[in-house]
C-alpha cells in the first residue's frame, strides 16, 4: 500500500495526528517536564517573544522578534494550513482562482492595519486583548476567520442558487451581525482594553453599506458569488479598522508617539514598489523573445506577487535606512547586517518571487494541473507574506510608531 492509498483510506486519522499530535505532545511535556518543554522551548522561543512584543520590553531575558526556532515552527504551521485548506476546499468542491486571491486583499489589509494599531498602543499593554493582535496570532485568527467565512459563503451561494438571492442575502446579513458582536462586546464590557473607541454606530453603518453593495453586485451578475461575499466581509472590517488610522493621522491620537508622522511614505513606498515591479515586468517581457515561459512572469497574478513583495522590501528599506527602525526576521537581519543596507531586500524579494513563480508555473506546472487549488492557495500565501508586513510597516512609518 503506497502513501496515497493509505491517506485516502485513513485521511481522518492522518489529519487528527497532524493537528492534535503536536499540541498534545507539547501540553503533556509542559505538564510532566516543564523545564525542558516550557522553559527551554515554548517560553524561550515561542510564547516569550510574543509577551515581550505585547509588553514592549524583554521578559526574563527574552526579547521580541523572530528566531530560527519560531520561524521554522511558523513556516511548518503555514505549510500544514495551506495543505489542509487545499484538502478541505477540494473535498467540498470550492474552487480557488485569481478572483479568490483578490478577495483576500481586504483581509490582508485588515491584518496589516490591526498590527499597525497594536504598534500605536491602541490595545492596553496591561490587558489580554492585546495578545490577539500580536503576530503571528493576529494572522492565525484572520486565517481561521477567512477559512470559516469561505465555507459559509460557499454554503450561502448554494442556498441562493436554490432558494433565491433574497434568502442568501438574509444569511449574509446574519454573518455581518455576527462580525459586529466582538467589537460591541469589547466596547460595552471591557472598554479599558482599548485606548480609544469608534462611534457605536460606525460598524453597523459600514456593514449596511457592505450588504447594499453585495445586493447590487448580485443584481449585476445574477448570482450571490462566494468571492463577492468574502470580499465584502473583509472590506467592511478593514474599513472599520481604518477609522482609527485616519483618526490618528488627523491628530486625534490616544498617546504621544515617539516619532514624527511620515505620511509621505504612503506615496514613496508604493512608488518604489511600482518601479521595481515595472522593471521586473520589463525584464521578463524582454526575455519572452528567447524564452517562451517568461510570459508566465508577466501575467496579472505574477505581477501582483511581485508588487506585494516589493512593497514589503521598499517599506523595510525606508524604515531601516531612512527612519532608523530595526529588522526582526532572521534571514533579512543577516543579509542587512552583511551588506550594511536594507536595499538588499529588493533584489532578495525579486529572487524569492521569481523562484516561486518558476516552481509553480513552469517547473511543476503540469504536475499542479491535477491540483489547481493547491497552486492558487500557495500563491495566496505568497501574496500575504509580502503584502501584509509591507502594509503594516508602511502604516507604522506614516503614523510615526
Amino acid at each position: 500500500m503506497d502513501y496515497k492509498t493509505f491517506y485516502e483510506q485513513h485521511w481522518n486519522l492522518v489529519w487528527t495526528v497532524v493537528l492534535v499530535g503536536p499540541v498534545a505532545l507539547l501540553t503533556l511535556g509542559c505538564i510532566l517536564w516543564p523545564e525542558v518543554f516550557w522553559d527551554n522551548f515554548v517560553w524561550k522561543y515561542l510564547w516569550g517573544p510574543i509577551v515581550a512584543d505585547a509588553k514592549r520590553e524583554p521578559q526574563e531575558g527574552i526579547t521580541e522578534g523572530y528566531n530560527l526556532v519560531n520561524t521554522t515552527v511558523y513556516a511548518l504551521v503555514l505549510a500544514v494550513a495551506v495543505i489542509g485548506v487545499w484538502r478541505a476546499f477540494t473535498y467540498l468542491g470550492i474552487r480557488v482562482d485569481g478572483t479568490y486571491l483578490i478577495a483576500m486583499v481586504p483581509f490582508v489589509l485588515l491584518g496589516s492595519i490591526l498590527r499597525a494599531l497594536e504598534d500605536a498602543s491602541l490595545f492596553s499593554r496591561d490587558g489580554v486583548l492585546v495578545y490577539l493582535f500580536i503576530s503571528p496570532i493576529i494572522y492565525m485568527i484572520i486565517g481561521i476567520m477567512v477559512f470559516g467565512l469561505t465555507l459559509w459563503s460557499h454554503r450561502i451561494e448554494q442556498e441562493a442558487r436554490t432558494h433565491g438571492t433574497e434568502r442568501g442575502l438574509m444569511w449574509a446579513a446574519f454573518v455581518l451581525v455576527s462580525l459586529n458582536l466582538p467589537p460591541a462586546i469589547v466596547h460595552v464590557m471591557a472598554p479599558e482594553q482599548m485606548a480609544a473607541h469608534a462611534p457605536y454606530y460606525l460598524l453597523p453603518l459600514i456593514s449596511g453599506l457592505g450588504l447594499l453593495a453585495l445586493w447590487w453586485r448580485s443584481k449585476q451578475t445574477g448570482r450571490l458569488a462566494m468571492t463577492d461575499q468574502v470580499t465584502m466581509y473583509g472590506s467592511v472590517l478593514a474599513a472599520f479598522s481604518l477609522y482609527f488610522v485616519v483618526r490618528w493621522v488627523r491628530g486625534d491620537q490616544w498617546f504621544e508617539a515617539s516619532r514624527d508622522l511620515a505620511a509621505a511614505e504612503l506615496v514613496i513606498i508604493p512608488a518604489i514598489a511600482a518601479l521595481c515591479t515595472l522593471a521586473s515586468v520589463g525584464l521578463f517581457w524582454f526575455l519572452t523573445r528567447r524564452w517562451g515561459d517568461a510570459g508566465r512572469f508577466i501575467v496579472p497574478v505574477s505581477i501582483l506577487l511581485f508588487a506585494s513583495h516589493f512593497l514589503d522590501g521598499a517599506a523595510t528599506y525606508r524604515g531601516i535606512d531612512i527612519h532608523g527602525y530595526s529588522e526582526k526576521h532572521v534571514l533579512p537581519s543577516f543579509l542587512i547586517e552583511l551588506t550594511g543596507t536594507a536595499l538588499v531586500m529588493l533584489p532578495l524579494k525579486f529572487l524569492v518571487v521569481t523562484l516561486a513563480i518558476y516552481l509553480l508555473d513552469v517547473a511543476y506546472r503540469k504536475d499542479l494541473q491535477e491540483a489547481p487549488n493547491l497552486a492558487w492557495l500557495v500563491k495566496v500565501a505568497i501574496m500575504v507574506l509580502g503584502f501584509a508586513p509591507g502594509m503594516r510597516d508602511m502604516l507604522r512609518l506614516a503614523m510615526g510608531v
